[in-house]
């Protein structure tokens, strides 16, 4: 039987270690750089499940929404966020 890495590990960077037993969900928070109308996409286009949606707005902003019914909770999308304003939460108990 073959191990499986994920990007992050393949590339180098240190896998997210989520508790035992705990199905993680990745949040967006403040300090998103599209949020605040810096182009950016890195969160997106690091996601193998295709989970995160950047939506234009008008002003130059957009909106980041996470589909949790595609998100693995893998933690691909941390390393990547160049603000760091992504993490993975406990997913709420009917979420799971």
């Amino acid at each position: 039987m073959g191990v499986s890495l994920s990007r992050r590990a393949f590339l180098g960077g240190a896998e997210p270690t989520p508790a035992p037993d705990s199905p993680r969900l990745a949040v967006v928070g403040q300090g998103c750089l599209a949020a605040r109308g810096v182009y950016c996409r890195s969160c997106a286009e690091s996601c193998e499940a295709a989970a995160l949606r950047i939506r234009p707005l008008p002003g130059g902003r957009a909106e980041i929404a996470i589909d949790p019914d595609r998100c693995t909770g893998c933690g691909d999308c941390l390393g990547v966020c160049p603000v760091e304003a992504l993490s993975l939460q406990q997913r709420p108990p009917d979420d799971a």
